[in-house]
């Protein structure tokens, strides 16, 4: 595993401005509550592991996570020996997190998604952007998008994760108190056409019992600044991975694209 500069977080971990700064006033996802957020020695949630397998093997490949947070995911991939494990996120103690559990990653702060540093560009084989598109300013996901496919190497594939419309937007306080986005299949097909990206893959996430894990997740993080852990109940109910057919009640829609044009439809 190769990382330039492995000891230190590029740019202010406390200031950011421009696009992205926004973000941390769109949604509570962002923000940061250090019990919740640095419990580094919880097990790596499942959804990391799908999103890995839903990506090619990592090994021997060049690996970028964009909006890395603490860096769980990182982890992950780090344990799978990728050739080049970088991470970016806007400024904040989340990338002093993200170090610390990855030392020898590349850690990067920016303020904006929508223009990489020119050395990022055509630079990686897995781009993944997990949990971040709905937090970006309305609008601008396009742009996000298509800055995002410069970051691919030829043959190189985006995987990425965002809540699915339908029923679990009634079951989202984000979604009723403050408009957390949630998207539809065929939205998201306009955005990555726009962006020159192609579909792929389509899998889907969740069920009624994952909308109250994540409710409860939210009280324990945001209202009691505690930990939360799924009781083994709740977990034993919720769907043990991706699935290809949405449901009314699915939470989460995950798709893989790849930076061409060419007709080949989703598997």
């Amino acid at each position: 595993m190769v990382g330039k500069d492995p000891g230190a977080i590029h740019g202010d971990p406390t200031e950011g401005t421009g696009l992205l700064r926004r973000i941390r006033a769109r949604s509570g996802h962002v923000k940061f509550i250090a019990a919740e957020d640095e419990a580094l020695d919880e097990e790596v949630p499942q959804r990391f592991s799908w999103a890995v397998a839903l990506a090619n093997a990592p090994t021997g490949r060049r690996v970028l996570d964009v909006g890395c947070w603490t860096g769980g995911l990182l982890s992950l991939v780090a344990r799978h020996g990728p050739a080049e494990l970088v991470g970016v996120d806007i400024p904040g103690p989340w990338l002093s997190a993200a170090q610390r559990r990855i030392p020898g990653a590349e850690l990067l702060s920016m303020d904006s998604f929508e223009q990489f540093p020119r050395e990022l560009r055509g630079r990686f084989d897995t781009v993944f952007f997990l949990e971040t598109l709905e937090h970006l300013p309305r609008g601008s996901e396009t742009t996000v998008l298509e800055s995002l496919a410069g970051l691919l190497a030829e043959g190189g594939e985006l995987v990425i994760s965002t809540p699915a419309a339908g029923l679990a937007a009634l079951c989202d306080p984000a979604w009723l108190l403050i408009g957390h986005r949630h998207y539809l299949r065929a939205t998201l097909l306009r955005m990555l056409a726009g962006a020159g990206l192609e579909m792929r893959q389509v899998r889907y996430q969740g069920n009624t019992w994952t909308s109250i894990d994540t409710t409860l997740l939210y009280g324990y993080k945001h209202l009691l600044g505690r930990h939360y852990v799924t009781p083994a109940g709740l977990a034993r109910r919720q769907p043990p991975t991706l699935y290809p057919v949405r449901r009314i009640d699915s939470t989460n829609i995950w798709l893989k694209a790849v930076a061409t044009r060419s007709a080949q439809p989703p598997a």
